[in-house]
């Protein structure tokens, strides 16, 4: 596996709350799991990418991201 930097583009307003649920579903496969908001907007995430994929799969993320 590979472990990523990611920087992912929100819905507007949306930065805090999809770095607090995207690590508390990336936490549960990989403990050492860093997000921050970098910018309004932006979340930094640094993870396995594998595990980033299941989590960005989930409906719940596909409405809070810019894709």
């Amino acid at each position: 596996m590979e472990r990523g930097h990611v920087l992912i583009r929100t819905a507007p307003r949306k930065d805090k709350v999809v770095a607090r649920d995207l690590c508390d579903c990336l936490y549960y496969y990989d403990q050492s799991v860093k997000c921050e908001v970098i910018k309004p907007g932006f979340v930094y995430v640094n993870t396995f990418t594998t595990y980033l994929g299941e989590c960005l799969n989930l409906f719940y993320f596909k409405k809070l991201l810019k894709i």
